[in-house]
């Protein structure tokens, strides 16, 4: 009994991670200079990210699909 689940989580995790991806970009402004700090979200969830110093961002454990992302910056329109 006890293997059973075992393998049945297993089955469950293993399949999760599948169909798990991440999301990734650069936010720039119109000189194409990366945006430190901004905020990106996953329109409609909590999901998201800050971005780093080169202005990058992932936000991981994404399951594939189609997604609006809003981002923000002090000092910046939300687009």
């Amino acid at each position: 009994m006890k293997s059973r689940l075992l393998l049945t989580l297993v089955g469950i995790c293993l399949s999760a991670s599948i169909f798990a991806q991440s999301i990734k970009g650069r936010v720039e402004d119109e000189k194409k200079l990366p945006i430190v700090g901004a905020t990106v979200m996953i329109e409609g969830t909590k999901k998201g990210t800050f971005t780093n110093e080169s202005g990058v961002f992932e936000i991981k454990d994404v399951v594939t699909g189609k997604y609006k992302l809003k981002i923000s910056s002090l000092g910046s329109n939300t687009s």
